[in-house]
């Protein structure tokens, strides 16, 4: 298995050569265009006063060589940016996935969650959309699991917005549990809670740490090691807030990261200390799913 310096340095070159590729695909662009508009602006003012039919025949077939170009160009460019994409989530799951406590994991780069999955995490209300992909699946810990990327908008005040972006995990319960239950912490500890909070009693609050339910004690499940490792995640600019939901037979747990951490790597340089964060994030995420078990 590589070393972050090692994917970081793979993953750099491949990001350099997927630059040079589009700024000179746009370059070949900006010369087709430029040769077909002179093209039918020479046969247009040469040949149309000597045989009018024949210039305006010649201008439309230049048209429509044009608008071909364009559209096999697109569809081209847009091949080969899905392929630098997928690529890229095919070398970090290499490096993320291969290591202890993690086994037979698939992974679908171009599948992520549904909408009406990630409802079913009761976090927040009044969802309208999402955009999710690189689903993987397995098990950690013994603990059959989901994951993907997504992202997640809302309609408030008439208006769409982004309410969630990060990680999203599914867990599979041994046993389910009656009600709802959520450990919840966040870096912003003046914000508003998430939407799907509102109907929950609080249980207790310490500091970043809020844990709310249906009923105001906590289910056996919720005991004192997995809210002491929630507790393990570093909150900071990187990492805004972390949510656990259990109820019924799975347990969801939400990490909302910023763009270094999201994002594939175009216009910056490859962070291979995001890449060491998320690493160090997903052994937290294993001793989640033993407390799980």
């Amino acid at each position: 298995m590589k070393t972050i310096n090692e994917l970081s340095a793979e993953l750099e070159t491949k990001r350099q050569a997927f630059l040079s590729l589009f700024k000179k695909t746009k370059i070949v662009n900006n010369v087709v265009l430029i040769v077909i508009v002179l093209a039918m602006g020479g046969t247009f003012i040469w040949l149309f006063q000597v045989d009018m039919n024949l210039s305006l025949i010649i201008v439309g077939i230049l048209i429509g060589v044009l608008f071909f170009y364009s559209r096999f160009a697109k569809s081209w460019l847009g091949r080969k940016t899905y392929d630098y994409i997928y690529g890229y989530y095919r070398l970090t799951s290499d490096l993320f996935f291969h290591q202890e406590g993690f086994s037979q994991i698939e992974i679908s780069e171009k599948e992520g969650i549904t909408l009406e999955e990630f409802k079913l995490s009761g976090v927040l209300k009044d969802e309208v959309g999402i955009i999710s992909r690189n689903k993987v699946h397995g098990l950690v810990e013994g603990v059959p699991f989901v994951l993907a990327d997504a992202g997640v908008r809302v309609e408030r005040d008439k208006k769409t917005e982004v309410a969630f972006f990060g990680k999203a995990f599914v867990f599979e319960l041994a046993l389910p549990i009656e009600g709802r239950y959520i450990i919840h912490r966040r870096i912003n500890q003046n914000g508003t809670l998430p939407s799907g909070f509102a109907d929950l009693k609080e249980i207790e609050t310490d500091g970043d740490r809020i844990v709310l339910g249906t009923e105001a004690k906590a289910p056996s499940l919720f005991k004192k090691q997995l809210i002491k490792t929630i507790g393990m995640f570093d909150m900071d600019t990187e990492l805004a807030d972390v949510t656990l939901t259990i109820h019924g037979g799975k347990a969801y747990l939400l990490l909302s990261y910023c763009d270094d951490v999201m994002n594939v790597a175009y216009q910056k340089e490859v962070a291979g200390s995001s890449l060491s964060r998320y690493l160090n994030d997903l052994s937290i995420v294993r001793e989640i799913a033993k407390s799980l078990k």
